[in-house]
C-alpha cells in the first residue's frame, strides 16, 4: 500500500546507498500533526486560535452535528473534487514542487498517506520517486516498469523502462497479496500459496520465512 511503501522508504534511507519508490499512484502526503486555525468567537475581535491535532483527529471531524449528515454510498466526482482541494491546503507547495508532484486526477477518490519525512526525503534526492508499476524482474535484479500514459486519445498507453543496480525489493501489496500475479508458479508451489485464502494465503516459519527460499521473507501475510 502506498502509506507502508512511503513509510519503509523513509525509514530505510538512513542507511541504505540508494532508494527507489515505485508508485502506482499518488498519494497526498500528511504530516502526523495538522495545525488548524480557528476564529475566536467574539464580537470584539477577530483574532484566531491555532490548534495542532493528530492527523486523524484532524481528517475525522464532523462539519455537522449527527444525525445531520446525510448517508454517503459513493463519491462523486465534486465530492471528490472537494477532497482534494482540502488535502491539498493541508500539504501546501511541499509535495507540488517535489519529484512525487500532486495527483492529477481530482475526479477520483484521493489516496492519503502519513509521514514526516517523505516529502523531504524525495525533494533532498534520498528517495527517487518512480511512476509507474513494476510488472517484472528480471534474472540479473533488472526491474521492469511499467508507466502508463495517456495520449490525445485519452486511451492509456503503457511504455515499459527498466531499473537496474537494486539489490532488494520490497512489494507493498496492501490488504490483498496477488502474489500470483508477482511470483513465478515454481516459486508459488514451494510456499504453497493459496489466493483464495484471505486469512493465512500460506503457512511460514514466525509468519515471515520459507526454508526453501533464504532470500525472500514476508510481513503481514498472516491475518
Amino acid at each position: 500500500s502506498s502509506f507502508s511503501a512511503l513509510e519503509i522508504a523513509a525509514d530505510i534511507s538512513r542507511s541504505a546507498a540508494r532508494v527507489v519508490n515505485v508508485s502506482p499512484s499518488i498519494p497526498w502526503v500528511l504530516p502526523r500533526w495538522i495545525p488548524t486555525v480557528q476564529p475566536l468567537q467574539s464580537a470584539s475581535t477577530d483574532s484566531a486560535t491555532v490548534t495542532i491535532l493528530p492527523a486523524d483527529l484532524s481528517l475525522y471531524q464532523r462539519k455537522q452535528p449527527y444525525p445531520n449528515i446525510p448517508e454517503t454510498t459513493s463519491l462523486t466526482p465534486e465530492s471528490c473534487r472537494k477532497r482534494h482541494q482540502y488535502l491539498q491546503s493541508l500539504v501546501g507547495h511541499k509535495q507540488r514542487q517535489s519529484p512525487l508532484g500532486e495527483p492529477t486526477n481530482w475526479e477520483e477518490p484521493p489516496f492519503v498517506a502519513i509521514s514526516d519525512e517523505y516529502l523531504d526525503l524525495v525533494r533532498e534526492g534520498k528517495v527517487e520517486v518512480v511512476h509507474g508499476r513494476l510488472v517484472g524482474v528480471d534474472e540479473d535484479g533488472t526491474l521492469q516498469i511499467s508507466d502508463i500514459e495517456t495520449t490525445g486519445s485519452d486511451k492509456p498507453q503503457s511504455h515499459c523502462s527498466v531499473l537496474s543496480d537494486i539489490d532488494t525489493v520490497l512489494l507493498g501489496t496492501g490488504y490483498t497479496s496477488q502474489l500470483h500475479d508477482v511470483l513465478s508458479p515454481d516459486i508459488l508451489s514451494k510456499l504453497a500459496y493459496d489466493p483464495d485464502d484471505s486469512f493465512s494465503p500460506m503457512t511460514l516459519a514466525w509468519d515471515t520465512l520459507h526454508p526453501s527460499l533464504p532470500n525472500l521473507a514476508f510481513c503481514g501475510m498472516y491475518r
